[in-house]
This record gives structure tokens, sequence and C-alpha cells, in this order.
């Protein structure tokens, strides 16, 4: 084999561009992402100043724009750029304001009456369904309410119009319609449909952690969800137009490549766990059975692997290059060749905003490179990046844009002399050799990619998992195999069905290996870990230490050992310090808002307490509670205490044990001996090795500095049965403080006999009291709030027990917090005795000195 000569003859356009200067690239690559910081910064700003109108970034944005040419004449251009970057920020918080802080026209919010939070009202729609309808059927296990077994119907419905008092109105966004029931809709995207259901507006967050639901509504432009029943939905031929026949045109192109596949649309149900795994590779299709193997690629930190984004189309550009490279030299057609595939691909896949965004950053460096200038892409890519800013300005927090953007910079920036170092073994090793070399430079890569990363994606969703860049290593190959064969299968399909089933059959093999390899990364013995919350500060210092240490050319590996292990001992030092409260905070008590159910936590220094974890509402221990938590900084919370047997105060606990690292669980004789499915919960709970404590009055918890005394239910059994609520655990704790004892006092779901016996035992007052039974309004439950007379009220229900406000005459005096209206509450008992309380949409106070408790 001949050495391949070290240079070759440039292109005929390179005589025609002088190559830049490394200096002037340098200066390039700072003006374009230092105006991209600086939108960024903007549209952080314009998102969380709603106060500042729009014209008042306009006319800063303006005043800079005018200020640079006088200031780069004078300044010779420094002040000149400070300028432009002030109108960069400026911009970006004007456009962050009009797109996310006003209603555009045609909404239905702007047509409607103002609606309190959780209300629905009776609305009348038409539209254009612009996919096909999708129907689940939960399988709701063992503790879950009853009723969640019940299909529902997704319809994504592009409005028409909405029906209001003044008849129907011209309505412009998108709009939700679940359908409940049994009944099969024989409809398709590009329909016209006509309906009626009870709509709700999107909320704002009601917990910690919880997206703004209000702001990503504004940026997808969604109206809301209507839930209606299937017998309400007309299809309405005069709401068709020439978009649903596009849509009706994808949908069938979906629905065919699918059936090339192997799956049947219409009866994709009971996959195989690699059918899953290859119709969302290939497809975007997420189905149920895909939801496990996606919580083990995420905790292993190759989710970007499983959804369709950059990964893939860099993977389907790679596969076009090569068909073509395989004909022989095609020159300027690479790059149009692989545009049209990357447009043919966002034909069949479902275009959310990872594959929209990756698609665009790809055919915008395409469109460079076939214009024939040299540009940098490093440069280029800011640029891309502040156009993508522009398109989707909520994106800057997002998680997604933040990787794919870093990523891509830092493999652009590392491009350069990795391809150096190729071409020259190329030219002085043996096969052997550059196989070894390049192995060791995909592991850099790999390495360096989840370097970048860790930080990011540990702010984002407290993930770190150490085994992330070889499990990536392994992952990728049956992966991209996988991906290969599925769009091969499509293509040879189309002209022999019988090849391309063989081929699809071994696609999702491969897709059934790398769910097993995910399974088996996820399984390895610490092999991930869930962090608190991490300051945005280490997040930023970490990125920089990480990307130094990564990227830098010139550094010597001590310094770069160096500010890897910074990095690490400033992350150790904060795990360390996250759990504790602030100074001058002796206790704090959190309801989290959970709908029609419960859920504190108490805390005291450095330890935890919940008290009840459950809801009628699915799912709130896969994310709400463990969101909440993170974001208020509790990490392990090794205790929990539930009140008595109602699903609605402990059926999430199933799903905290392993996160939270729960070690005990306190409770009552009558949860011990309550019917199905409790024993399934007690045996769960000892296959995990967790000690279950009963108590009863008279007994003592302590937690950190707190003292927690029993006061129900009695010991022994009692004179009469009771009612399952009438067992609840009711708890007072004292908080020491500097002006004397401060009380909370837990009462769970206690009705008319705890309330009646422990009246007549007589209660002193309290300083936070837990409203009983979520609110539910009886003449013994005004009696023991007047009784106890507690500062603040903590009152954790759904929006049915708000109706009519019967506590408005006890409320009289009290700060008093609802979760259906307020959302999340909480209360802080300070050093010196002061009460500091607040919620989520009602702002914090402080309460006056002096206490309602008897010291």
């Amino acid at each position: 084999m001949g050495t391949p000569e070290p240079h070759h003859a440039p292109p005929e356009h390179a005589e025609a561009h002088t190559p830049a200067r490394p200096q002037e690239v340098s200066r390039a690559r700072r003006r374009a992402w230092s105006v991209f910081f600086a939108l960024a910064l903007g549209l952080v700003l314009g998102q969380h100043l709603p106060g500042v109108a729009v014209w008042a970034w306009a006319s800063a944005c303006v005043l800079g724009l005018a200020l640079h040419p006088p200031l780069r004449a004078l300044t010779g251009g420094g002040a000149g750029i400070i300028a432009v970057l002030a109108a960069a920020l400026a911009l970006g918080g004007a456009w962050a304001h009009h797109r996310l802080h006003t209603l555009p026209a045609g909404a239905p919010a702007s047509m409607l009456e103002p609606m309190p939070p959780g209300e629905t009202r009776l609305l009348g729609v038409r539209g254009v369904l612009d996919r096909d309808p999708r129907t689940t059927r939960p399988a709701p296990s063992s503790f879950d309410p009853p009723g969640l077994d019940e299909p529902v119907t997704r319809l994504d419905l592009r409005l028409k119009a909405i029906e209001t008092d003044a008849g129907w109105i011209r309505a412009r966004a998108r709009i939700v319609v679940l359908a409940r029931g049994d009944r099969a809709l024989d409809l398709r995207a590009g329909d016209g449909v006509r309906t009626l259901g009870r709509f709700a507006l999107p909320r704002p967050p009601a917990n910690p952690g919880e997206p703004d639901w209000v702001l990503l509504a504004r940026k997808n432009n969604s109206a809301g969800v209507l839930t209606t029943t299937p017998e309400l939905i007309e299809t309405d031929a005069g709401a068709r137009d020439a978009r649903g026949a596009w849509w009706r045109v994808r949908a069938n192109v979906r629905a065919a490549a699918s059936r090339m596949l192997g799956i049947d649309p219409r009866r994709a149900t009971d996959l195989t766990a690699g059918q899953a795994v290859l119709l969302a590779l290939v497809l975007g299709e997420r189905t149920d059975e895909l939801e496990p193997i996606s919580t083990a690629f995420q905790r292993t930190g190759t989710a970007h692997l499983l959804a369709i984004s950059g990964f893939h189309l860099g993977v389907l550009a790679a596969g076009v290059v090569l068909l073509i490279r395989a004909t022989g030299e095609r020159g300027g057609w690479e790059a149009p060749l692989v545009a049209l595939a990357i447009l043919a691909i966002l034909i069949l896949v479902p275009v959310r905003p990872p594959i929209a965004r990756a698609a665009f950053l790809l055919l915008a460096l395409l469109g460079a490179e076939s214009i024939g200038r040299r540009y940098d892409r490093l440069t280029l890519l800011a640029w891309i990046a502040c156009a993508l800013l522009i398109w989707r300005p909520m994106d800057v927090m997002s998680l997604g844009f933040q990787l794919s953007v870093g990523i891509t910079a830092l493999l652009l920036a590392m491009g350069d002399p990795a391809g150096r170092s190729a071409r020259w073994l190329i030219a002085q090793t043996d096969s052997g050799r550059r196989f070894g070399a390049s192995a060791l430079a995909t592991v850099r890569t790999y390495a360096a990619c989840w370097g970048v990363g860790v930080p990011a994606i540990a702010y984002a969703t407290g993930v770190f998992s150490p085994v992330a860049p070889i499990a990536a290593l392994v992952l990728t190959l049956p992966v991209v195999a996988a991906v290969a064969l599925g769009y091969l299968a499509l293509a040879v399909s189309a002209l022999s069905p019988l090849i391309g089933r063989p081929l699809a059959m071994l696609g999702a093999h491969l897709g059934g290996l790398s769910a097993t390899l995910a399974d088996w990364f996820d399984a390895v013995p610490l092999g991930s870990f869930q962090l608190p919350g991490v300051s945005l500060a280490w997040t930023i210092g970490a990125s920089v230490l990480l990307i130094f240490a990564i990227a830098s050319r010139r550094a010597r590996w001590t310094p770069r050992a160096l500010a890897v292990a910074a990095a690490g001992a400033w992350l150790a030092l904060e795990v360390a310090l996250a759990p504790a409260l602030p100074a001058g905070v002796r206790a704090r008590i959190d309801t989290l808002a959970v709908g029609d159910g419960t859920c504190h936590v108490i805390r005291s220094g450095r330890s935890a307490m919940l008290v009840d974890a459950g809801s009628l509402s699915p799912g709130i221990g896969e994310r709400t509670v463990p969101d909440a938590l993170r974001a208020l900084g509790v990490h392990r919370v090794p205790t929990v205490l539930i009140t008595h047997p109602n699903l609605d105060h402990y059926n999430a606990l199933p799903e905290l044990i392993g996160p939270l690292g729960v070690e005990r669980v306190f409770t009552t004789r009558a949860f011990l001996n309550a019917p199905a499915p409790v024993p399934e919960l007690l045996a769960l709970l000892d296959a995990q090795g967790v000690e279950v404590v009963v108590l009863e009055a008279g007994d003592r918890v302590a937690l950190g500095e707190l003292q927690g005394e029993v006061l129900w239910p009695a010991g022994g059994a009692p004179v009469r049965p009771l009612a399952a609520n009438d067992t609840s655990l009711v708890v007072r704790f004292d908080v020491p403080t500097g002006a004397g004892v401060r009380t909370i006092l837990t009462t769970g779901d206690i009705q008319r006999a705890a309330i009646a016996v422990l009246l007549e035992r007589g209660l002193p007052r309290v300083d936070v009291l837990e409203l009983p039974h979520h609110g539910s309004f009886t003449p013994e439950g005004v009696a023991l709030v007047e009784a106890t007379d507690p500062r603040v009220v903590h009152q954790s229900t759904g929006p049915a027990r708000l109706l009519g406000d019967p506590w408005r005459a006890a409320a009289s005096g009290r700060t008093w917090h609802a979760t259906a209206r307020d959302g999340a509450a909480w209360t802080e008992i300070l050093h010196d005795g002061r009460v500091r309380t607040g919620s989520m949409r009602a702002g914090a106070s402080t309460l006056p000195g002096g206490s309602a408790a008897q010291p």
C-alpha cells in the first residue's frame, strides 16, 4: 500500500479565497459567541422580568445599535462591542417578553373570561387533527386509585374556532383533546373535528421543581386541555384545509413505514422490547413498552441514543455519505443529497424540538459547506445557535439545547487536532496501530462529551452516572446498527417486502440487545447516583473546569487533573451541605400540592421526614415528589410517617423508597391490619429492608432538634370500631426557639370521633396546623381550629373542597394555605421564634412576633 500524499490539490474555488489568519478567526469566534451569550442572558431576563415592558427592551436595543458606530470610531472598537452586546441582550429581553408574556392574536385565553387555576369551563371547539389519534390503555398497579384503567384517546387539534356566548369566533392555537371511554374513534390526521368538553387553561407551577406550564404553553402556542367523551366528537368537513391534507399524507407515510417494520400501527400494543426500541429509533414513536427501557437509558446517561435527535441525524448523514462515496467521487452532490435525506426523515418522524433543532443545525452547516466559502465552523455554530434561540426562546434553559450546542462546539473544537493526528497516523503507522489510536480517540471523544455534559445533566435531573461514557460506547454499536437496518429495511421494503422484513427483524433484535445492555449497566452497583439540587454556580464553574481539562491543547496533565479534582471537591461540598436548612431556621414544613391527597416534608437541621405520601392523581411518586424535594434541597428522607390506610396517603411510597433512601416507616396498628393492598405494601417494605414501627398515643419521635409526641390513636383495642380516617396518627412537633416552644400539629384525616376525644382531653394552641381530612368541613373541624388557634393553616386538597369557601369564618385572622389554590405551601420557624410562611403562588410573609403556642 502506498503512502498517501500529505497534501492535496486545492479545489478550484479555493484560489479565489485567501485563508483567514488565526487572529481573524479568533476574533470572529469571540464576537459570535459573545453575541450568543448576551442574547441568551437577555432571554433569561425577559422570561423572569415580566414587569419590564417590550417597548423598554426594544428602546434599549435600538439605543445600543445607534451608539455602536460613534463609540467604535471614538474608542477603536472596545466600547462599540459593548454597545452591540447590550443591544443583543435587550433584543433577547424584548423577544422573550413578546413570545412568553404576551397572548398571541387568536389565543382562546384572550377571548374567555378569566378562570382561576384548576377551574374548568364548558367550551365548544372546531379544528383539524395534525396527527392520528392515539389511545392508551393504562395498566394501574395495586396502589393506584380505582378508575385509572379507563382508556384515553388523545387528539392533537389545530383550532379553527371556539364557541362563546357571541357564537363561533375564529381562534388560532393548538389544543389537546382527551376523550375518555372505550368507543373507538374513526378519525385520521387531517380530519376536521368539532366537539364539546370541559376546558382547562395551563396553570402556573404548583410545586418546586415543576415546569412553568403557562410559559411552555405560550412557547408551543398551546391553548390548554379539553376533556370530553367519544360520543361528543363529530367530524367537521368545513374545518378541513390544505395543511390538513399534508398532515394526512405524513400520517399515511408513517403508517406505511410502521408496517414495513412489521408493526401494525392500529395494533401497536404488546410489542417486544426490541420492536419498541426500533419503533422509537426509526419513527420516533414512544409506546408504553418503551417506558421502563427509557428509564434505564436515562439513569445510565445514554438517553440521547434512544430519543431521535442530532445523534440519529448524524448517523443518517454518515450513512448517506458512505453510500454516495461508494459510487465514486461526487463532489458537490454530497451536501444536497444529505439534506434531502434529512428532509425525508422529517416526514417520517414527529418534528419534536430535539429533531427540529438538530435538523436545522445540520442543514445550516451543509448549506454553508455547499456555498464553497471557508467558514469557521465554531463561529457559524454560534450564529446558528442564536437563530435557534430566536425560534424557540425558552430553549435557553433547556438541557437538550444546552447539550446540543455545547457538545457540538466541543467536537468542532477538538476536530482539527484530531484530524491532523489521524492523517499523520495513516501516513506513518501500520493498520494495527492505527486501529488502536482510532479506538483511543473514540474513547477520548466519549469521555469528553460525558465530562462536559455532566454538570448540566446533574443540574437539570440530579442524576450522576459514572458508567455513562462506557455505557454510551458499548450501546452505540447496536443502536447505530439498529438505526441503519431500520432505515435500510424501509428503503428495501419499498422494492421487495420479502427482503425488507428480515432486515427489520434483525434491527428489532439489535434494539432488544441495546435494551438488555442498558438494563445491565443500570444494575451495576454505584452505576448512578441521585444528587440533591446543585447550584447554578457549580454548574457553570464545573463546566469551565472540565472544558479546560478536556479541550485544552497546551496544559499539562497536572493542571488538568487539578481542574477535575476542584470540580469534584466543589460538588462533594455542595452534596454535604445541601440537606441542611438555612442558618436561622429551626424547623420547616412543606406541604406539596398533590391534588386530592397529602404529602408533607418536615425538616430540622439535616434531618427530614415525610408525613404521608399519596394522592388520587397518578404518578406523584415518580416525578412530583422527587422533583419537588430535589428543588427544596432535600436529598435523603430516611423516615416516612403514614397516618392511616387510605390510598391517598401512602400510594406513592413504593416509588420513593429507593430514590429517597427510606429506612423506616412509622404507622399505626390499624394500618398493619388493613385489607389489600396494604399487605402487598408491607411485603414490599420487608423485601427492601425497610423497618415498620407502630406508634400510639404517648410515643415520642425525634427529628433533628424537634421532639414529636403522638397524641392519637390511643393504645389497646378501641371501645368501639373506628373508621379508617379516625385511626389517623396525630403528632405534635415541639420546636425549641429563643422565644419559647413553637408547635406544628399534623392530623391526617381525623374526623368527628377522634376530634371529639382530642378536644375532650384538651389540645394546646399551635403555630402551624394541618387541617384534618383535606379540609372536609364539619362542626368538629371548626371546633378543632378554634381550640388550637393556629397562626398558619396548611390545607392539602383538590379544587372540589374550595367550592363555596366554607372555612371563610374560621380563616379570619390566620394565614391559610390551600394547595389547590396557592400551590405548595411552606412555613419556617426561626431561631428567634418568628414564623415565616408562604406558597408557590401567594408569595411569602413573616408573621409578627409572639406565638400562638404556649411556652
